[in-house]
């Protein structure tokens, strides 16, 4: 049974989850985190103001409601969504969006459970859009961003630094067209990632829903099989 929904915000700028529009809110130790950008008073120059509120699931009540960081671009943009996900170790990720030309920017908390505090901000990437965050239990953090008309990939491990993006698709070097992927990205029990997406142009039809995978932590992908997935459904239910 579903309990009356807690207003975060009245200022909330909205969601764009055709692409990335992974994790936004997260809940341990009797508490719920969840990321949001607050529209900016001024939405030629006043950016994505990306903030995170804490709410206390026994009472309900509201705890904090924080700036954490202002996403690209300088203008408001819809589709600058942030994602937020939470390491084994109860450490809060915040990954804000971009869009058209900008950085994401990766901030970490510093200490469980907690969005008091923050360590400094890690710009990530350039000329991005469309985040989507996992983490997975070596507290390494798996992100797989649109880039022009690539879609990529990039990982952090735990305390690390942000790794060069690797090509995962994309239409060809010769293509300067827009593109967009659809892309989504799943983690499972056992570490697999998963990254669903498609393609489009605007100008051909768009394709069937692709799905990749990793079994080594982001090292190699390879489209998934059938059999792939049936066998980590039946491993699971064992």
């Amino acid at each position: 049974e579903w309990g009356k929904p807690i207003r975060i915000s009245d200022e909330g700028f909205g969601l764009t989850p055709h692409s990335g529009g992974d994790s936004v809110a997260v809940s341990a130790d009797g508490k719920l985190f969840a990321a949001y950008v607050r529209k900016p008073e001024d939405l030629i120059k006043g950016g994505n103001p990306t903030r995170i509120i804490t709410v206390d699931r026994n009472t309900r009540a509201i705890l904090a409601d924080d700036l954490v960081m202002n996403a690209a671009p300088e203008w408001a943009d819809i589709h600058s969504n942030p994602g937020l996900v939470m390491d084994h170790k109860g450490i809060l990720h915040l990954m804000t969006g971009a869009h058209y030309g900008g950085s994401f920017y990766h901030r970490a908390a510093s200490a469980p459970h907690s969005s008091a505090a923050w360590q400094d901000q890690q710009t990530v990437g350039k000329d991005q859009s469309y985040v989507t965050l996992v983490s997975d239990s070596h507290n390494t953090l798996h992100l797989t961003p649109r880039n022009g008309n690539r879609l990529e990939y990039q990982f952090r491990p735990e305390n690390g630094q942000w790794s060069n993006p690797i090509v995962l698709a994309w239409r060809g070097k010769d293509y300067k067209g827009y593109s967009v992927y659809y892309h989504h990205l799943f983690i499972d029990r056992n570490d697999n990632l998963y990254l669903a997406f498609s393609y489009n142009d605007k100008n051909t039809p768009e394709l069937p829903k692709l799905i990749a995978v990793s079994s080594d932590h982001g090292k190699s992908w390879q489209l998934s099989s059938t059999a792939f997935l049936q066998s980590q459904i039946k491993g699971a239910q064992q």
